[in-house]
């Protein structure tokens, strides 16, 4: 199906569409640099008379911006609410959710926000709130965020500004580097990322991840509750690729034990940061899993 747009008082939210109206509602969060193209093979492997599947595009990627007049904010309970608001949009009480990358932030964001909304959940790569300012990560994860502290400075936002499409696609180089991805793979996000606001996006999502830029008002109250890290009290697979050079196996595990709730870690040997678009048909079968065992 094309794009559909929304659009609210502070953000227009760009999504797509496909499977059943009547279907059990599922939305499926990708992260950065990514586009909801990254969830194409996993559609084809889905039984979409059965879901409702709803693919937002992120802030600051394809066709999503926020108003004018307003701030260009990232933060996670920002990302959280775009989420809720489009399913309110489309009559959503409740969902599943599947996130990978800034995906995952904004699906534990809005498990601990709004517990009662969220039936499952399905994060890919990305653990619960790992970037937490801490200053013990091992030195091979410091060395993984390097893209991250670039970020905090002025020649990170120039070398974001003028050369972001050599700059993601180098991220996913070094982030899966054994996946041999095509220029066909890549031509989707080369695309989505020309948004004129996907700087400051970007930059804003970092820099307030590490305590260098300040919450937007209209979010505050909410991150503050995101920022506490409350339990995750919904069912959740985490699928971990272990030559993930983004986000180290050893991280993304390192808060699991504040989903109180059922959990399953499912590793994936010879995948990287992106199992979604590396091996889609396990992707594809632990989010039905999921969705099963929490339908019961």
């Amino acid at each position: 199906m094309g794009t559909e747009t929304a659009a609210f008082p502070t953000i227009t939210i760009g999504y797509e569409l496909d499977g059943s109206p009547r279907g059990v509602p599922l939305l499926l969060l990708h992260g950065f640099p990514d586009t909801t193209a990254t969830w194409d093979r996993v559609l084809e492997r889905l039984p979409l008379a059965d879901l409702l599947i709803i693919r937002p595009h992120i802030r600051g990627h394809g066709p999503t911006r926020v108003a004018a007049g307003q701030p260009v904010s990232a933060e996670t309970a920002a990302l959280a609410g775009d989420v809720a608001v489009l399913a309110d949009h489309l009559g959503l009480e409740s969902f599943h959710l599947v996130g990978s990358d800034w995906g995952c932030r904004a699906a534990y964001a809005l498990a601990g926000l709004s517990p009662h909304r969220v039936r499952s959940l399905v994060t890919l790569g990305t653990g619960y709130n790992e970037a937490t300012p801490v200053t013990d990560l091992s030195l091979d994860q410091v060395t993984s965020f390097w893209y991250q502290w670039l970020f905090q400075t002025e020649h990170g936002r120039t070398l974001l500004r003028d050369r972001r499409v050599d700059l993601c696609r180098h991220l996913w180089r070094t982030w899966s580097p054994a996946w041999r991805f095509a220029d066909r793979d890549f031509a989707a996000v080369a695309e989505a990322v020309r948004n004129d606001q996907f700087v400051d996006t970007v930059l804003h999502y970092y820099r307030y991840r590490w305590g260098n830029a300040a919450v937007s008002e209209e979010h505050r109250a909410a991150q503050e509750i995101v920022d506490a890290m409350p339990d995750i009290t919904v069912p959740t697979t985490h699928v971990q690729g272990l030559e993930d050079h983004c986000t180290r196996p050893e991280t993304a595990a390192r808060w699991a034990g504040r989903v109180t709730a059922a959990y399953r870690r499912v590793e994936l040997a010879g995948v990287g940061h992106f199992p979604q678009r590396e091996v889609p048909e396990q992707v594809a079968a632990e989010i039905l899993r999921t969705i099963r065992s929490a339908e019961g």
